[in-house]
């Protein structure tokens, strides 16, 4: 039986948080609201919830920690906020490890992550990465919640996603490993294109708001 999944969280990635959420603020009149620190990561983020339990997670380096990761670094890197990476939710890691590995994709084993939120709680999930040289950051990790009332996306709503766009000389290879695992489609669209190329578009406050990826493939988030 094939798992199904769907759209999880968007991040987007940036050299500070305050920047980054004063620009979105700016940008689209939505305010991010304070999300927490990833222990042992060296980010911290700021969220947006969206319809569908959905949520945009701006992503950054957290100077009170001394731990790095892959996001940190690439977060240092941009010179801009951009849409980076994506993860998709399905209740069904192990079947979609398994899924994952006959399409020729390398994924981690099922991990263990949480955040501290700036309200003293502490979120847990369990977590699949993906890894591919050719796809990089537009192939999706996965991601199963422990409570899911505690899922960022539970909010109230203060906008949606209206498509997430992936041009590359993959996309055919992406839309085929989005399809095995259960994505419904509609709202991921995927463009054959000499150039790695991604965008967001989402609906806020009443307004369309497009986000560019960077300027260049980042690797898979690991």
């Amino acid at each position: 039986m094939t798992p199904s999944c769907e759209i999880d969280h968007v991040l987007i990635a940036c050299p500070s948080l305050e920047d980054a959420s004063l620009w979105f603020e700016s940008s689209t009149g939505v305010k991010p609201q304070p999300g927490g620190s990833h222990p042992e990561r060296g980010t911290c983020n700021a969220l947006v919830s969206l319809t569908g339990k959905t949520y945009l997670e701006l992503i950054a380096p957290d100077t009170t920690q001394s731990a790095r990761s892959l996001a940190c670094d690439e977060s240092e890197k941009l010179t801009d906020p951009a849409f980076c990476w994506w993860a998709l939710r399905t209740g069904d890691l192990p079947g979609t490890r398994a899924i994952l590995i006959s399409c020729g994709v390398t994924c981690s084993d099922i991990l263990h992550g949480s955040r501290n939120t700036v309200d003293g709680l502490t979120l847990r999930w369990k977590l699949l990465m993906t890894a591919d040289d050719d796809l990089g950051c537009q192939l999706p990790f996965f991601i199963s919640w422990e409570n899911e009332a505690q899922h960022p996306g539970a909010q109230a709503p203060v906008g949606s996603i209206d498509g997430l766009t992936f041009c590359g000389p993959q996309a055919l290879r992406l839309e085929e490993i989005l399809k095995a695992v259960g994505l419904t489609a509609g709202t991921v669209q995927c463009t054959t294109g000499a150039k790695s190329q991604q965008r967001l578009d989402l609906f806020l406050a009443g307004e369309m708001h497009t986000i560019a990826g960077p300027d260049t493939l980042l690797p898979s988030l690991s």
